[in-house]
């Protein structure tokens, strides 16, 4: 409910108190990327791909002269503030439906490229696995360092895949053995001990099978590594369903004795 700038639009009428607070339903202007259509490296074009890489925006200020070159039906109410194009009655106190606009751009400057040069361009290069390689880093950088940032960059989003996957097979196998947990909750003891057991069960079965679907992976290219993460992760499955087996005995004897 306070006011605020916003590059998209707020919807009030899911507010909770929608009364006095009714937000615009449109954006009279969207934003809008220009690439330059005759970029070069050198005597090379540089592709739109490529531009995109670069992310070195500096602000375009917003002045007077460039005022005068809007069409004559925004000049009478816009408004250079800050460095940008402000359409309100009074900038100075921006009400709810005004519009502020600024510009930015990516100016000429020494970039390193990794790439492949044919026709007069520089393209993605295709690798024998089959991935597109296009490295664009601003400034002077040697190739190896290139390399190594790009594979490090690689790693980490690949471990954050295998987390991602990892968490969403932990939640599926939970659900999966939820219903175990619940039908010992007749007994308090009994299903507090189920629920914990299960939740057990699920974790190492999920890091197990996460294991072996990494390792069947590596097999191909890091055998040894693949076929020791494979064997670790096979092990974790036998664990985990002889602490079921375990844990079953357990309940099966308490039971007896009771």
């Amino acid at each position: 409910y306070d006011k605020k700038w916003s590059d998209s639009l707020i919807r009030s009428d899911a507010f909770k108190k929608p009364v006095d607070h009714h937000n615009p339903g449109t954006m009279p202007y969207d934003g809008k990327d220009i690439v330059a259509a005759s970029a070069k490296v050198g005597a090379f074009a540089f592709p739109e791909d490529a531009i995109k890489h670069l992310g070195k925006f500096e602000t375009v200020p917003y002045d007077a002269d460039a005022r005068a070159k809007l069409p004559p039906e925004l000049q009478s109410r816009a408004q250079p503030v800050d460095g940008r194009l402000s359409l309100g009655k009074t900038p100075s106190d921006p009400q709810i439906g005004d519009v502020r606009i600024s510009f930015k751009t990516v100016r000429p400057q020494i970039v390193s490229v990794v790439a492949r040069q044919t026709a007069g361009a520089l393209r993605p290069y295709r690798a024998n696995a089959g991935d597109e390689i296009l490295l664009v880093e601003p400034g002077a950088i040697e190739a190896k360092t290139m390399f190594k940032e790009a594979e490090a960059g690689n790693g980490t989003l690949t471990w954050i895949v295998r987390g991602a996957g990892f968490l969403l097979m932990a939640i599926g196998m939970g659900l999966f053995f939820r219903p175990i947990a619940t039908a010992g909750d007749f007994i308090p003891m009994i299903g507090k001990m189920v629920g914990v057991s299960t939740f057990v069960f699920a974790f190492f079965v999920s890091a197990a099978l996460t294991s072996v679907t990494i390792a069947m992976a590596w097999i191909a290219h890091r055998p040894l590594l693949g076929a020791g993460v494979f064997v670790a992760g096979a092990a974790g499955l036998v664990l985990a369903f002889m602490m079921m087996r375990r844990t079953r005995r357990t309940r099966a004897s308490r039971r007896a004795a009771a």
